[in-house]
């Protein structure tokens, strides 16, 4: 497997002789061939290639008898443009432990997995944080709670106050108006006496002046009878 990918990828089959490349091309009985091909399909669903926009990247080395040509999803390239993947191709067995998992698909499991384990961290640490902030202004809201309760309570004792001292005052009112009213009663019914005494004094001036009167006519009568006489 990793002969294929060097014979696609690496320098180490690029100056082969005529001899070689008709091994090759050809080596046994049958029919001849002119051209010989190694195709290499790399998984490119994550992206990880950016250069290309497929989910498969298709790199093809074809050679002949004078020369080798190269392609990369069906277009033409040079060896320069294998990028990474010749890097592949000659790196030492750790890297091409590497790049089997990647070809196998536990490398992107691992990278899926240290992600998710990553998201779930960041979560768990964005839930510390709501609960300690939801914490912080729940006792917030408790002191804010307590200092309104508090003021309420204030409020409602000065009103309560402010009613009994003007209860107070209306019950001071009302005696000062009854003890007014009763004055009041008590003038009425003295000038009341006082007008009947007036009345009953006229009334007796009027009788004895008529009295008076009356005895005065006699007296005159009198002496005038007497005078005649």
């Amino acid at each position: 497997m990793f002969s294929a990918i060097q014979f696609v990828l690496s320098d180490e089959f690029s100056h082969l002789k005529a001899e070689q490349r008709e091994k090759l091309i050809h080596e046994g009985t049958g029919d001849r061939v002119g051209t010989a091909s190694v195709e290499i399909v790399f998984d490119n669903s994550d992206h990880r290639i950016v250069a290309v926009e497929g989910t498969e990247v298709r790199v093809v080395r074809r050679v002949n008898a004078k020369r080798d040509q190269y392609f990369i999803d069906s277009k033409s390239s040079t060896r320069s443009e294998q990028g990474k993947i010749n890097e592949l191709a000659i790196s030492p067995d750790s890297y091409r432990l590497k790049l089997l998992r990647e070809v196998a698909g536990t490398r992107v499991y691992d990278e899926r997995k240290e992600e998710s384990l990553k998201i779930l961290r960041e979560t768990q640490l964005v839930v510390q944080v709501k609960e300690r902030k939801d914490l912080r202004a729940r006792r917030s809201c408790v002191k804010r709670v307590f200092a309104l309760d508090c003021h309420v309570t204030n409020d409602l004792l000065t009103v309560q106050n402010r009613a009994l001292q003007a209860s107070i005052e209306q019950r001071k009112l009302e005696a000062r108006f009854k003890g007014m009213r009763d004055e009041k009663e008590a003038l009425l019914a003295e000038q009341t006496e006082r007008v009947q005494k007036k009345t009953e004094l006229d009334l007796l001036i009027r009788d004895l002046r008529e009295d008076v009167e009356k005895e005065r006519s006699g007296r005159v009568r009198r002496h005038f009878f007497r005078s005649g006489m």
